[in-house]
């Protein structure tokens, strides 16, 4: 873990594999972030309460390689973060926490994650998309959540969708009796297609909540 920098370059790690215990980033401040190019393994990823200032926004970290989280992803409260690098190998960590990125403007991409245990990414005030919501995904094992953001319909609708396609065939565990949250903020209000996912979600015992 490392904490409390300031004003400075964050240390790098460009051969490191593998973290058996966790990798903890938070309450730094004007850093510059390095990728972390190999890391294929950590117990638990944190990356919050890192700021910067409104003239000088940041991407946080990047982890292309990384394969496994056994625990959390957290990026939650970070001032003046505008993006994440996309996580392309990802394909399985416990709850993916994306909450509080007031700058953030879009949720990062996961192509290759199958398994996640629910996906909370309220109060993102400036997150507009989701972009291909999960593609791969097969099992989602808890709620998910972008109250307060302002995404557009194509992504409000793209989530109902994936999550309505997770119905127990292809390799899936159906999305049952859990919440949907995407109401508040200035999202969207699904289109017809998204409507559908949804009367299909709450026919499974979901509770589901957008704006009308």
């Amino acid at each position: 873990n490392w904490s409390n920098m300031a004003n400075t370059a964050a240390p790098s790690f460009p051969v490191l594999t593998r973290v058996g215990g966790g990798l903890g980033i938070y309450y730094n401040k004007y850093t510059t972030w390095s990728d972390f190019p190999l890391l294929t393994y950590t117990n638990y990823l944190d990356f919050y309460n890192n700021t910067n200032n409104e003239s000088s926004p940041f991407a946080g970290p990047g982890f292309p390689a990384l394969q496994r989280i056994n625990g959390n992803l957290n990026y939650n409260n970070n001032e003046y973060m505008t993006s994440v690098p996309d996580f392309d190998a990802l394909t399985r960590c416990n709850t993916i926490y994306m909450q509080d990125n007031h700058q953030l403007t879009a949720f990062p991409q996961f192509p290759a994650l199958t398994y996640c245990a629910g996906v909370y990414s309220p109060n993102c005030y400036e997150m507009t998309s989701v972009g291909t919501f999960l593609p791969s995904i097969l099992w989602v094992d808890g709620d998910v959540n972008f109250v307060n953001c302002i995404l557009d319909e194509a992504s409000v609708d793209a989530i109902l969708v994936k999550l309505a396609s997770l119905d127990g065939t292809n390799g899936t565990t159906s999305y049952d009796y859990k919440s949907i949250v995407l109401y508040n903020g200035t999202n969207a209000i699904p289109s017809a297609t998204g409507l559908a996912a949804k009367t299909t979600l709450e026919g499974r015992g979901c509770n589901v909540y957008v704006n009308s």
